[in-house]
């Protein structure tokens, strides 16, 4: 299950960014463990949560910053956040 969005993780010489982070439902967060993914690590998407105005501002923002600071394509930022 997605929990959050854009996460970093530290590797042993530079952060690591990914689209994703989340938790294994039903069980959720167990030993403060969280899976890191991609999009293209999603195959189906079983349910989608509550979405307003402030998502779709925050999705816009975050786009933005993909692209400034992280050079993602216009073609490759279509693909990402959209869950």
């Amino acid at each position: 299950m997605i929990t959050s969005r854009m996460i970093t993780i530290q590797g042993d010489e530079t952060e690591e960014f990914y689209d994703y982070g989340g938790v294994v439902y039903p069980e959720g967060i167990r030993d403060e463990n969280i899976l890191a993914f991609n999009a293209e690590d999603i195959t189906d998407v079983k349910f989608r949560g509550f979405s307003d105005d402030d998502e779709l501002e925050l999705v816009k923002r975050m786009r933005e910053w993909q692209s400034e600071e992280l050079g993602i394509s216009l073609e490759r930022e279509d693909d990402l956040l959209e869950l």
